[in-house]
C-alpha cells in the first residue's frame, strides 16, 4: 500500500476522490493507494511536496540480522504526562539493554530525544531572532524619526498650545490631546501596514517557503492582529510621549508674545538631536549586520570547494530492484550509459557517484584498516563513503595527490581524501593499504590505490574524512551523473536525458542541474538573511537622513534671524555651510560612537551566523562609519545652502 501526499495527489490524480484504490508501480513494484495526507502534512521536510508519497518500511529478515546499522530515525508520540527527560531516562535503560544483548554491535550506541519542533525550526531560530531584532531596531529608528517630527509639529503649534493653556487646559489635558493625535496616527499607519503585509506575505510565500518551517502556512490571525495593534500602540507612545511632554511645558509669557524666540537653543533641539544619535546608533548596527552578511555571502561564494563547478552537469537516476536487482545488471546498465553520454558532442568526461559533493546526505560508515585490530563499533574512526565509477575525478577535476586513479578493469579499489588519510595513517603513504567497511563487507579487503584532495560536503565546515569506494560489481542502484562539456553544461541536459532514455525509456531522469546552480542552492539560508538585513538597512538609513535633514531644517528655521546677523557682519557663505554642516555631523558622529559600541555588543549573536569574517569587523565597520558620514553631509548639504541664501536685510527686517 501507498499513502500520497496532497501535491503529489493534486499533480498526478486531479485531486480526484478516484484515486483511493488505484495502483501505483513504484521500483517495478505494485501498490494500492490507501490515503491522502492533508495539504499542511509535510513529512520530514519544511515544504508539502518535500515527500511525495510513504510506503512501508518493510524489513527482511536479512536486514534485521544486521545489528550494527545505526542509520535509521523513529519518531514517536509521547504518552500523556511523560516528559522529555523522562522519556531519555528510559531510552538510555533500553540502550543498555541492547547492548547487553548484542555488546559486539552496540557497545558504547545509544539514543536520544529530540523535540520534533526543535529539529524543525533549531536550524533557523537564529535567523528569526535575527529578523526580529531587524525589525525591532527599524522600529525604533521609525519611532525617533515620527518623534522628531511631532516634536517639529508640537513647536510649531507652541503659540496654540499656549493660548490653550492661558484658557485653562492643564499639563495633562495638553498631554493627552496631543498624544491622542500620535495614537490615531500609529493605529492609522499599523492597519496600512497589516494590509501591506497580507499583500507581501503571498508574493513572499514561495521565498520563505525554503526558509522557515511551514512558512506556507503563515497568516494573519488574531494573535498577529493582537500584536500589530499593541505595536501600533507601543509606537505611538515611543513617537509621541516625549514631544507631548515637551509641549507641555511652554513658557507661557514667552510664547505668547509678539515675535518671541524660538526654541532652537533650548531643551527641543537638544531632544531633537538626542533622537537623531539614536537613529544614526541604531542605523550603524544594521548597517554593520547586513555588511557583514554580505561579507560572509562573497566568502561561502568564494571558498575552496575542491572541485571545480566549471562546466559540469549532473542529473540522478534510480535503477527499480525488479529490473536491475543484481550487480551484473546494473554494471551492464552504467556501461552503456557512460559510453553513450562519454561519445556525445561536446563532453569532455563522465562518471558516476551515489552521493555528488554539496548536495548533502551520504554515507558514513567504520573503516578497519588491515592489520590492526577491530575495535568496537562506537570507538571505530568513521568516513564519509562515496562509491564512484572510473572518471569521476577528472568530471569533477579532484586532484590526485598520490597512487592512481581506478580504472575499469579493477574489481575493487579506493582512494582516500587528505583528511581520511590523516585521520587513519597519520603522515605515512596510504597507498598499498588494504581496508575493509564492515557494514559492508567484513571479509572484503580492498586495496588503497590513491590519494585525493579534501572536497567539502557543507560550504562552512571543514572537509570531512571521505574514502572512494569503486566496485566493478555495483551494489547500488541509485547514482548521480556528473558529466563535464566544453560548452554551457545547461545546453547538454536533454542529450544526456535522451542517453539513458535510449537504454530504457521507462526510466526516470531527475535533478539535471549545473554544479553552479547546485553550489548556489546551499546558500540560499545565506542570500536570505542578507537580503533581509539588506532591505531593513536600507530603510534605517533613509530614515536616518531624512530625520537628519528634518533636524537641521528646523534649525536653520528657528536660527535666520543669528544666520542673518552673521551674513551682516561678513560671514561667507561657506562659513554659512560650514555651520549647518557641523551641526548635523556632531549628532551623526556621537550616533555612530555608540553604534559601534552596540554593534560590538551584538556580534556575540552573529557569530554562529557568518562565515570568513568576525561579526565585529573593523572593514566593515569603517565603510558603514564612512557612508553614514557621507549619508549626514548629504542630509546637510539641502538646509544649508538655504541658510547660505537668506538674504540679511530681508531677515533683519522681519
Amino acid at each position: 500500500m501507498v499513502i500520497l501526499s496532497d501535491g503529489f495527489w493534486r499533480r498526478r490524480f486531479g485531486a480526484s476522490p478516484a484515486a483511493i484504490g488505484q495502483s501505483l508501480t513504484l521500483d517495478g513494484a505494485r501498490y494500492t493507494i490507501v490515503g491522502v495526507m492533508p495539504a499542511r502534512f509535510s513529512g520530514n521536510g519544511w515544504g508539502a511536496t518535500s515527500q511525495p508519497l510513504w510506503v512501508p518500511l518493510d524489513w527482511s529478515d536479512k536486514d534485521r540480522a544486521v545489528r550494527e546499522n545505526h542509520n535509521y530515525n523513529a519518531i514517536a508520540r509521547l504518552a500523556p504526562g511523560v516528559t522529555i527527560p523522562q522519556a531519555k531516562a528510559e531510552l538510555q535503560v533500553i540502550s543498555k539493554r541492547l547492548e547487553q544483548l548484542y555488546p559486539a554491535d552496540n557497545a558504547g550506541w545509544g539514543g536520544t530525544v529530540i523535540p520534533l519542533h526543535e529539529l524543525i525550526v533549531g536550524d533557523v531560530r537564529a535567523s528569526l531572532w535575527l529578523l526580529l531584532g531587524a525589525v525591532a531596531l527599524v522600529l525604533l529608528i521609525a519611532c525617533a524619526n515620527v518623534g522628531n517630527l511631532i516634536l517639529a509639529r508640537a513647536m510649531g503649534r507652541r503659540k496654540e498650545i499656549a493660548i490653550r493653556a492661558a484658557l485653562g487646559a492643564g499639563r495633562g489635558r495638553v498631554f493627552q490631546h496631543l498624544l491622542a493625535e500620535s495614537l490615531v496616527l500609529a493605529l492609522a499607519g499599523g492597519a496600512a501596514g497589516l494590509l501591506l503585509a497580507h499583500t507581501a506575505l503571498r508574493a513572499g510565500a514561495s521565498l520563505l517557503a525554503d526558509q522557515i518551517p511551514r512558512a506556507e502556512d503563515a497568516s494573519i490571525d488574531t494573535t498577529v492582529l493582537l500584536f500589530a495593534v499593541a505595536a501600533s500602540l507601543l509606537t505611538g507612545l515611543l513617537a509621541g510621549g516625549v514631544p507631548a511632554l515637551r509641549a507641555g511645558r511652554t513658557d507661557l509669557n514667552e510664547t505668547l508674545k509678539e515675535g518671541g524666540r524660538s526654541d532652537v537653543s533650548g531643551a527641543g533641539l537638544f531632544t531633537r538631536r538626542a533622537l537623531i544619535v539614536a537613529e544614526v546608533a541604531l542605523s550603524l548596527m544594521l548597517l554593520m549586520g547586513a555588511g557583514v552578511m554580505l561579507r560572509s555571502l562573497h566568502a561561502l561564494r568564494t571558498v575552496e570547494t575542491g572541485i571545480d563547478a566549471d562546466h559540469v552537469l549532473k542529473m540522478e537516476v534510480n535503477l527499480p530492484d525488479a529490473r536491475y536487482g543484481t550487480p551484473q545488471q546494473r554494471r551492464a546498465f552504467y556501461d552503456q550509459l557512460l559510453e553513450r553520454v562519454r561519445a556525445l558532442p561536446g563532453v569532455l568526461s563522465a562518471g558516476l557517484t551515489d552521493t555528488l559533493p554539496v548536495t548533502g546526505g551520504g554515507s558514513v560508515q567504520p573503516l578497519v584498516v588491515e592489520g590492526r585490530p577491530e575495535l568496537k563499533p562506537s570507538e571505530q574512526p568513521t568516513v564519509a563513503v562515496r562509491g564512484i565509477s572510473a572518471g569521476y575525478f577528472t568530471t569533477l577535476g579532484i586532484p590526485i595527490l598520490r597512487g592512481r586513479d581506478v580504472v575499469p578493469s579493477d574489481r575493487d579499489a579506493m582512494l582516500v581524501s587528505a583528511s581520511a588519510a590523516k585521520l587513519l595513517w597519520g603522515d605515512a603513504n596510504p597507498v598499498g593499504t588494504r581496508v575493509t567497511l564492515p557494514l559492508m563487507s567484513r571479509t572484503t579487503a580492498v586495496e588503497v590505490v590513491g590519494l585525493t584532495g579534501d572536497v567539502k560536503e557543507a560550504l562552512a565546515e571543514k572537509a570531512p574524512p571521505t574514502v572512494y569506494y569503486y566496485q566493478r560489481e555495483l551494489s547500488y542502484g541509485y547514482f548521480s551523473l556528473a558529466i563535464r562539456t566544453a560548452t554551457d553544461p545547461e545546453t547538454m541536459g536533454r542529450s544526456a536525458a535522451g542517453a539513458v532514455h535510449a537504454i530504457d525509456p521507462q526510466l526516470p531522469v531527475q535533478g539535471i542541474r549545473s554544479m553552479h546552480d547546485v553550489i548556489d542552492e546551499t546558500l540560499a539560508a545565506e542570500r536570505f538573511r542578507a537580503l533581509l538585513l539588506e532591505l531593513f538597512a536600507a530603510a534605517a538609513l533613509t530614515l536616518a537622513s531624512v530625520g537628519i535633514y528634518s533636524v537641521l531644517s528646523y534649525l536653520v528655521r528657528g536660527r535666520r534671524r543669528e544666520i542673518g546677523i552673521r551674513t551682516a557682519l561678513g560671514a561667507a557663505t561657506g562659513d554659512v555651510l560650514r555651520l549647518v554642516v557641523v551641526e548635523g555631523l556632531k549628532p551623526a558622529l556621537l550616533g555612530i560612537a555608540i553604534g559601534a559600541a552596540g554593534a560590538l555588543a551584538a556580534a556575540r549573536a552573529l557569530d554562529t551566523l557568518v562565515f570568513g569574517v568576525k561579526a565585529y569587523d573593523p572593514l566593515t565597520l569603517g565603510v558603514v562609519a564612512t557612508a553614514l558620514v557621507a549619508v549626514s553631509i548629504a542630509a546637510s548639504l539641502v538646509p544649508a545652502w538655504r541658510a547660505a541664501r537668506l538674504d540679511p536685510v530681508t531677515v533683519l527686517r522681519d
